[in-house]
């Protein structure tokens, strides 16, 4: 009896491995060759300590590749035709110049010389796409704070089409703790130039570990150009300090 027990543990355990893929990673949909999205938000993964930085600039252009932590939310729509090609997909994408679309995006990334994150507007009809930052234990700061640059040019005169964002998360990335710490739109941002933005997040350091989540909204525009938004060096840090 104890050698049968062995045996099927060991045909668990060899059956349980079929099919793996590199950690925090899994396959594309649709079997799209040498391309990997970011694994299912993992509930219980290990919080980044303070400060965090993250610039974008070790990813490599034109994919969907995100920093290790960092989450494309798989299901939310917007996965369904990615294919690499900054142009046609409809995730958060690398970035270094300027956009495909005429009068709206950035030239180059905030400090000039790397890589930033954007969404394609242009025949872009997801109804939303959503970006996770990795996990941060707010108690591990006295106050702290998040910052990010944003770009959002309007130069089509779209009208207040496509905004940016931000929500407070839980740490799976499925609660929201605080909806719309900050919007991006028209009224706040519509020039050729990144902007800084910084939010406090003091009052509610007591919900311990939390993700920001960045979600681009859809807002229907009669142009064919409508505005490009980027996201670059993200920041979480003790003010305190």
């Amino acid at each position: 009896m104890r050698i049968f027990r062995i045996l099927l543990i060991a045909t668990l355990l060899a059956s349980s491995t079929v099919g793996l893929v590199p950690l925090g990673q899994t396959l594309l949909p649709h079997g799209v060759a040498g391309q990997l999205l970011p694994a299912p938000t993992i509930a219980h993964a290990a919080p980044l300590a303070f400060p965090y930085t993250e610039s974008f600039d070790t990813l490599t252009p034109d994919t969907n590749a995100v920093p290790l932590g960092w989450a494309q939310v798989v299901g939310d729509g917007s996965d369904r035709t990615c294919n690499g090609v900054a142009a046609a997909c409809n995730d958060w994408i690398v970035y270094s110049g300027p956009t495909n679309s005429p009068n709206t995006g950035p030239s180059a990334d905030h400090s000039g010389g790397g890589n930033y994150l954007y969404v394609e507007a242009s025949s872009n009809s997801n109804t939303h796409i959503d970006l996770l930052s990795p996990v941060l234990d707010l108690r591990g700061a006295v106050q702290p704070v998040l910052s990010f640059w944003v770009h959002r040019f309007d130069g089509n005169n779209s009208g207040n089409s496509h905004k940016l964002q931000i929500d407070l998360m839980d740490s799976a990335g499925a609660a929201v703790i605080q909806s719309a710490l900050l919007v991006v739109d028209n009224n706040m941002l519509d020039a050729n130039m990144w902007v800084e933005k910084m939010i406090n997040l003091t009052s509610y350091q007591s919900n311990g570990e939390v993700r920001i989540r960045f979600r681009w909204l859809y807002v229907s525009s009669t142009v064919p150009f409508s505005p490009d938004i980027a996201i670059d060096d993200v920041a979480f840090t003790d003010a305190d300090v």
